[in-house]
Parts: structure tokens; sequence; C-alpha cells
């Protein structure tokens, strides 16, 4: 596994996640309290048979003056509005879209003539007659008639859109439990909901045509109704320590060299301020269970494990502010990165790391955590769970 790209994994999830506990530190606005959530959206798809068919039928006429050509304009559009009424269509189903009026020019930029166009939009509902209407109106506009377009709608959606809605939360829970899951919390109330306005499927082709004698073949088809949600679900609090620690399996423990071995190595870093001088980098939040973590991110990709340089050093809270060194972390890289397979499981004094376990998931941009193993040693605070369990029940972050 390529050592820059392990290194600046772990560095970003440090930044930005506590190791261990995948609690995300989110950062909250100026003046903003701050809050622990997962943002996600959903999206839910259904589909229906459209109930509504709109026609944009236009009239085009030419003449010398203006008003020639609004007349014939006129006459055109009113023999096609009739049509359209005899054919079936109500008149409050049918509108005057636009009224254009332009000049013609000859080379010399001389104005020769005026053209005239009048829109008229048909909302035809009757939709095994739609072919007929086409033609019944076009056929009475004449040589005027023009269709500049068609299409199929879902006049009556609202119990499409209820269950395209109930489909996208649907969604958008499931992608919120995978991402708490993952971060080790469970998931929490709904903080927010915000709806993008819903869409239908892809247009009608148009059409655009002089006249049209036969009847117009038409198949409306099934038309797909999308719903788009926003959600943010606050993280719960994580599960008490002691009830993770119930699921562990008991550990041995160190023997009192493999001990000695490993105080004679780390016992300088019990000055926090000697860590940090020699490359440890803290993390903002305490893990409980866990304390706080000083991470030195460039160990991680070099595949050693050296008991005097443990990749993170963990501390608990001591009087007046300060911190008090309580166990190491040792963490690798699974080298070939799968969950399934163990055979380059590390070992500390003969003691087997834990995983392959997944990495924490990381902010958007950032590159991902690796497959890792670790194993923490409590060397310098009693956990009675174990000295090379995980986590600490006497470890709070109260």
């Amino acid at each position: 596994m390529n050592r820059s790209r392990v290194t600046a994994s772990l560095l970003a999830v440090l930044t930005t996640f506590v190791l261990g506990g995948g609690r995300p530190a989110v950062a909250a606005a100026s003046g903003e309290p701050s809050r622990e959530g997962v943002l996600v959206t959903g999206t839910g798809a259904v589909f229906g048979e459209p109930d509504l068919f709109t026609a944009e039928f236009a009239v085009e006429t030419e003449a010398s003056t203006v008003g020639d050509a609004l007349e014939r304009a006129n006459t055109a559009a009113t023999r096609m509005r009739n049509a359209l009424v005899r054919a079936g269509i109500a008149r409050a189903d049918l509108q005057t879209s636009n009224v254009g009026i332009s000049s013609k020019f000859n080379d010399d930029r001389d104005i020769i003539g005026y053209s005239v166009n009048q829109g008229l939009t048909a909302k035809i509902r009757n939709l095994p007659r739609a072919g007929a209407v086409l033609s019944a109106g076009i056929a009475a506009g004449g040589n005027a008639a023009r269709l500049n377009g068609v299409s199929f709608s879902i006049e009556n959606d609202t119990a499409l859109l209820a269950e395209a809605r109930k489909k996208a939360f649907a969604d958008a829970r499931g992608k919120a439990e995978l991402y708490a899951k993952e971060a080790g919390r469970p998931l929490g109330r709904v903080v927010t909901i915000s709806e993008v306005a819903p869409t239908f499927g892809p247009p009608s082709p148009q059409y655009s045509m002089a006249a049209y004698d036969a009847r117009v073949p038409l198949e409306p088809g099934k038309q797909q109704l999308t719903a788009t949600v926003t959600v943010e679900w606050a993280l719960a609090a994580p599960a008490p320590v002691t009830a993770t620690l119930a699921r562990m399996p008991a550990k041995p423990r160190l023997t009192n060299a493999q001990r000695a071995v490993l105080v004679e190595a780390t016992s300088r870093f019990r000055d926090v301020k000697k860590a940090i001088a020699a490359g440890y980098r803290p993390t903002k939040d305490c893990v409980p269970g866990m304390g706080f973590h000083y991470a030195k991110p460039e160990l991680t990709g070099d595949m050693k494990i050296d008991p005097a340089l443990p990749e993170i050093l963990v501390y608990t809270a001591a009087a007046g502010g300060s911190v008090r060194l309580a166990a190491l972390e040792y963490f690798k890289a699974d080298a070939d990165g799968n969950l399934k397979t163990a055979d380059d499981r590390p070992t500390l004094l003969s003691h087997p790391f834990d995983g392959p376990m997944a990495g924490h998931p990381v902010p958007p941009g950032q590159p991902p955590m690796p497959v890792h193993y670790d194993l923490h040693v409590w060397l310098y605070q009693n956990n009675p769970a174990g000295e090379l369990t995980s986590m600490n029940p006497d470890v709070t972050c109260q």
C-alpha cells in the first residue's frame, strides 16, 4: 500500500474524526451551537400513466400590411379554435400563448411585408382522441397552421407524489443508517427536512410542421415522477462503554517482562510536551472509554512494529486541565486491504492486533482511511476490562 496515501488518509481522519469512536467533529458556523449529525439526500421514483396531453398550436400568416396579416391570422386562429371546441376541447382548456408581429425586408432593407404569429395552447384530457383532435385543429388552420410541440403529463399526481416522497425518505434513511453504523453511532431524531421540486421524466419529442391532414399517431407510454429530499439526522450518543465491552472477547495480560520493555521504550511520552515535540498531533475531542488521541500519522505506512514508537498515544484528563498518558495504540494498515483475510495480522511482543477493520468515515474529498489493524495497550492506567482491550470503562469525558 502506498505510504503517502495511508499517511494522508489517517491524517484526514484524525483531523476530522476521533479515532476509535468514529465521532464526526461537525464544525458549526459562527454563533451557532455545535451539532453532531449526518446529512443525506434520498430520491424516489415512480411511474404513472399520463392523463393530460398538451399541444402547442400556432398560426402564421404573411401580408403586405399589418392589418391584412392580422386579419388572416385571426381568421385562421378562429377556425382552429372552433374546430378544437367541436372536437371536444373545453374553452377553459384553450389559451392564447403568444402573439407576435414581425417585418419582412428585401435585400435593401426595405419593408416588403409583415408576418403575424399567434400561439394557442390546448389541453386534451381525452387521450384516446388526442390524435384526432390534433388533426382537426391543424386541418382547420389550413396552410397557416403550425404545431410547435406536444407533451404528455400527469395532472392528477397527488398519490404518485406521496409514493415518490415515501421512497425518497426511505432512501435517505437507508443511507443515514449506513453512515451512522460506520461511525459507530445510533441514528437519532430528524433535525431538518428539505425537498427539491419534484420532476417528471424526459419530455416528449417536439414537432414542427406546416399542416397535417391525417390522424396523428400518439403513444403516451409511462412517465416517471421523481422526488428528492435532503434530511439531517442527529447522531445519538454512542452505546455505553460497558455495553460495548460486554461484546468483546477476553484477552491475555502482558507478562512482567513485556510490560517492562514497553515502559522503558515509551515512558518519555508521560510528558505530553515531549510527545508533541516528537511529532504527535492531538485530536480535539475525547472519546468515552478511550480518552484523547495524539497521533503520528507518518508512522502508519511503514508496516513496521516498533514498541518505542506507537502510532497513537492515548491520554486522559488530569487535574488543572492537563493530561496524563494512559495507553499506547499501535496502528498498521492491512497490506492487502481485505477484511476477509488476516494472514498479515501483525503482533506486538507475541500479542496479535485486533482487526482487520474498516476505516472510519472521512469527509467528502478526503482520501479514505485504509482497512487496518490496531492494538491498545493500557500500560499507564489500569483497565479493568483488560490491559489489551481497546476500551476502558474507567475513562470518561466528563
